[in-house]
């Protein structure tokens, strides 16, 4: 049993290897199915059930394409395939330094090959436009290819890399070494993405602030403001002023319009563009305002119920920062939404808030409410 949860771990984080994030799914829901008999439902677990149910069964019943509704909700709330399977099972020993170093090495392969020796177009994480003549080809500094890499995307897969960092920080205190912090930043480095760079200056401003060295972290955003202005003088368009403004004005401008022009009448207030679309919606630079206008007003609402209602009290006292960084993340491309974004999350919210150090576990979280099988 353990290979198959393991299994269902690496195939969500490598979902783009792999083109799909179907596999993952299915695993995580056909090993739930056969531990079903071990779940303890409490009230707040059943409301959660409750109004999903009824969210689900109206989209399908409102939507002018039943798919899009059922691809959309997928993209959106498939967390709760994962908070059920990790309920069940413990995928503890699987988020692990092994893991986290696996993805450092694949981004740096990735990173050497598609700018030695075969084209970026070759690899199965690679997108093209809908014609087929271009795709995913940045060359920075004239040259440098940058590796989508897990993801499928240099933001996303930034995001959910540094998350799994300090997930694992939590969960397995002690265990990553400098050597694994070395391996963040070179990997934050080769991915080359203006949020991950951002996010990556946050975390190291928090976690310096909280160990005291109020002065150094004062540098360290002094010495990132300087890099912003010598990216603009050197011409290194993701870490520069004029990008970040671009970035920010064109944000505002999509938030502008999707409120103007995306909620005519109550259905796609409430129930989002995906009720009268043909297509789906799961790609997009700005990952909230995308679930907003899909899912509307009531997908928002059903989400965050759900995650308060779900949450064990650890999102607050273990993963504050993991999470934030999750949500900030995905303000551009949606790391949260993408597989290992969605596990990442689930997982989070099954961990109790308080901690039993236990003889061979090192960081043993205390059984849940909803029983764990195995």
């Amino acid at each position: 049993m353990m290979l198959l949860t393991a299994l269902c771990v690496y195939t969500a984080i490598f979902a783009s290897y792999i083109t799909t994030s179907i596999p993952s799914l299915l695993l995580a829901l056909f090993l739930s199915l056969l531990a079903v008999h071990h779940l303890r439902l409490e009230w707040k677990q059943g409301l959660v059930l409750f109004v999903i149910t009824g969210y689900f069964i109206s989209g399908c019943l409102l939507a002018s394409n039943v798919l899009v509704f059922l691809k959309d909700f997928r993209f959106f709330f498939g967390f709760l395939i994962y908070y059920l399977f990790l309920v069940l099972y413990k995928i503890d020993r699987v988020l692990d330094v092994k893991l986290f170093r696996f993805i450092c090495y694949s981004i740096v392969l990735e990173a050497v090959l598609i700018n030695t020796f075969i084209d970026p177009s070759w690899m199965p994480n690679f997108h093209l436009s809908p014609s087929g003549s271009t795709g995913e080809y940045t060359h920075l500094l004239g040259w440098y290819q940058r590796p989508l890499s897990f993801a499928g995307n240099t933001s996303m897969s930034s995001t959910v890399l540094i998350v799994l960092y300090l997930v694992i920080d939590v969960v397995h205190p002690g265990h990553l070494s400098r050597k694994d912090a070395f391996f963040l930043f070179i990997s934050i480095c080769l991915l080359s993405s203006g949020t991950g760079i951002f996010l990556y200056l946050i975390v190291m401003v928090v976690r310096i602030c909280n160990q005291g060295g109020n002065i150094f972290a004062a540098k360290l955003v002094e010495l990132s403001c300087a890099l912003l202005v010598l990216g603009d003088i050197y011409g290194f368009q993701r870490l520069s002023i004029e990008y970040c403004g671009q970035i920010l004005t064109i944000k505002v401008a999509e938030v502008v319009n999707a409120i103007t022009h995306n909620y005519h009448s109550p259905l796609l207030l409430f129930f989002g563009h995906e009720m009268i679309a043909y297509t789906p919606s799961t790609s997009s630079d700005f990952g909230w305002l995308t679930f907003m206008t899909e899912s509307g007003i009531l997908g928002i609402v059903v989400f965050f119920l759900s995650m308060i209602l779900l949450s064990r009290g650890s999102i607050l006292k273990l993963f504050k920062l993991p999470m934030f960084i999750l949500f900030i993340g995905s303000l551009h491309y949606p790391g949260l939404f993408s597989q290992g974004g969605q596990l990442l999350f689930a997982f989070m919210l099954t961990k109790d808030g308080f901690l039993d150090h236990n003889e061979g576990h090192p960081m043993r979280l205390q059984p849940s409410i909803l029983e764990p099988y195995g």
